[in-house]
């Protein structure tokens, strides 16, 4: 990994700064993508995912991460992205999860964002039976791990 991050031009102390210090929601959405697929492994290991495993960052087949949730096994997406259609994520990033679902034939996704949901992407989620996972629930975590985080009224962010 460390050739990749001097590859990618990335301060290495940058991709090994321990996730319990983050302390914004800000330092979340500026993550490198890379980097934001292993805080998602760290946040679904603070949810009581097992086994949560990340795969390689190019060339994945359209699944980050890997696990383990009550016995089933689960593929997700990762996507710390700041644009997005009208705001949300975008309704064809959760498709494309539910059609790795189907190639893989795995019953559960997750599907982890910066940017919030639209009414749409959570039907269509409910139907395929992707869990979504954005920012609030991640800083639901994250006040429990760490409690100098900042509140989530703090952040000035629009996308919440």
């Amino acid at each position: 990994m460390l050739g990749e991050v001097a590859k990618l031009g990335i301060p290495f102390e940058i991709m090994t700064t321990p996730f319990t210090q983050i302390t914004s929601i800000a330092e979340i959405t500026s993550m490198h993508p890379e980097r934001f697929e292993y805080f998602c492994k760290f946040i679904l290991e603070h949810m009581d995912y097992e086994g949560v495993l990340v795969t390689k960052y190019y060339g994945d087949g359209g699944v980050d991460i890997r696990g383990w949730k009550d016995g089933h096994p689960f593929i997700g997406q990762c996507k710390r992205i700041t644009k997005g259609f009208h705001g949300y994520v975008p309704i064809k990033e959760i498709r494309a999860l539910g059609g790795c679902m189907l190639r893989d034939k795995i019953l559960h996704g997750i599907f982890m964002a910066t940017l919030p949901f639209s009414t749409l992407d959570q039907k269509e989620a409910e139907k395929m039976k992707i869990k979504l996972i954005g920012l609030e629930e991640i800083y639901e975590v994250m006040k429990r791990i760490n409690l100098n985080f900042t509140n989530l009224e703090d952040s000035n962010l629009e996308v919440l």
